[in-house]
C-alpha cells in the first residue's frame, strides 16, 4: 500500500501542484544589466577575455561561469542578479508570495532567495 500518494490523494488542494518555470527575464535584461553593474561588470570582462583581465578580476572571475547568456556563480549554481530594481523586485515577490504555501515571512524568503541566487 502507498501510505504517501493515498494520503495525497485524499488532500484535493494539492492535486493542483505543478512544477513551475519562472521566467525571470529574457537574456537581454541579463545582458545589458551586467554590464551596467558595477560588481559584474569586472567578472563579466574577465570571463569572456580572460587575457585582458587584470589578475584581481580574474582571480574574482574564478568562482563564476558565463552560461546560457547569464552569469552563475559555481558554489550551489546560483544565478546572478545584475542590479535591476524590476527584476530583484520580482524575485522577492516570487518567493515571499508563494500560491501553495503562502506568505513565508522574512526569514525563508531571504533563505529561499540566496539558496538560488547570487
Amino acid at each position: 500500500m502507498n501510505v504517501v500518494a493515498d494520503a495525497l490523494s485524499r488532500k484535493p488542494h494539492l492535486n493542483v501542484i505543478t512544477t513551475l518555470t519562472a521566467s525571470l527575464a529574457d537574456n537581454e535584461t541579463f545582458e545589458q544589466g551586467y554590464p551596467q553593474d558595477k560588481y559584474f561588470a569586472d567578472i563579466l570582462q574577465a570571463l569572456k577575455y580572460p587575457e585582458q583581465a587584470d589578475e584581481k578580476a580574474r582571480d574574482c572571475a574564478k568562482h563564476f561561469e558565463w552560461k546560457d547568456k547569464r552569469l552563475y556563480l559555481k558554489n550551489g549554481n546560483r544565478l546572478a542578479i545584475p542590479a535591476n530594481r524590476r527584476l530583484r523586485t520580482h524575485i522577492l515577490q516570487e518567493n515571499y508570495d508563494i500560491g501553495i504555501a503562502g506568505h513565508l515571512g522574512i526569514s525563508k524568503t531571504i533563505d529561499v532567495v540566496m539558496r538560488n541566487f547570487y
